[in-house]
């Protein structure tokens, strides 16, 4: 099985197990859209539609927009990545205590209010304010210098929204804006999807 970020399941001994053996593989990056964020093949797709002097065919003017557009789903970007963050932290809550054979009900109960007790002292640090507030501000700063620096964002930001928004701005329907993404990419030749390519060649073999 084949699934984007978004779409991964639980942290779980057996998802572990299904990457491990090859079952199951995550993209490295958020939504399949997110590889629809190449400014050059936009540029492509839209050469046979607009004038030579719309923006829709200038690569460096389709990428600012990208940026712009990504700049407003940066705190959305943020507060998933600390909503993916948070359950790893804290974990599975696990009340079975040890060595309760041969013991009598109110041993038993003593047994697990001490072991829930630890359990509620750890997931309530996990879950503190400050906690939560350092990991937002750790995603959020991190994505913010990706827009101003470099192309890392793009795995980050939600790409299905961000494609939305773009085919939005070009006055095209998003179904319609990855038609031609895809059309464009299977004309130039170009290796868009080759993380995605290289995964179902994983499956094959």
């Amino acid at each position: 099985m084949l699934c984007d970020r978004d779409s991964r399941p639980p942290d779980s001994a057996t998802s572990e197990q299904a990457e491990g053996q090859s079952r199951l593989a995550v993209l490295p990056r958020y939504h399949l859209e997110n590889y629809f964020l190449d400014a050059e093949v936009w540029a492509e797709a839209f050469a046979p539609l607009e004038p030579e002097d719309a923006w829709l065919r200038n690569p460096d003017q389709i990428e600012a927009v990208l940026r712009e557009l990504a700049g407003e789903l940066l705190s959305y970007a943020a507060a998933l990545s600390a909503s993916r963050v948070l359950p790893r932290q804290v974990g599975n809550v696990d009340a079975m205590p040890k060595a309760c054979h041969d013991k009598s009900l109110d041993d038993v109960h003593e047994l697990i209010r001490a072991k829930v007790e630890v359990e509620l002292e750890r997931v309530q640090a996990a879950l503190a304010p400050e906690q939560m507030e350092q990991i937002v501000a750790e995603a959020y700063e991190r994505l913010e210098r990706s827009l101003a620096d470099d192309d890392a964002w793009k795995a980050e930001i939600p790409g299905k929204a961000l494609v939305a928004k773009f085919a939005n701005r070009a006055g095209v329907s998003p179904g319609r804006a990855k038609s031609m993404y895809l059309n464009a990419v299977r004309s130039s030749g170009r290796d868009t999807f080759a993380e995605v390519a290289a995964i179902f060649e994983r499956f094959a073999a």
